[in-house]
């Protein structure tokens, strides 16, 4: 996994959303929007990111 990889996620229970990869630490994904990463990287800055337990993942873009 690496940092601006599409990944889909589980959040409240049930829903799945899809989400940019920031970066991955132990056993957390820290992710964002689309729009966060891209403005975020445009201004040569660090995005704005919530993390998620690696086991809330799903694989690739399944979520979407």
């Amino acid at each position: 996994m690496v940092a601006g990889e599409v990944v889909g996620l589980v959040a409240d229970r049930d829903q799945n959303i899809v989400r940019m990869l920031v970066s991955v630490e132990n056993w957390m994904l820290f992710v964002c929007t689309a729009g966060e990463y891209e403005a975020a990287k445009k201004e040569n800055m660090d995005p704005d990111c919530i993390g998620f337990r690696r086991e809330y993942m799903i694989s690739g873009k399944r979520a979407a």
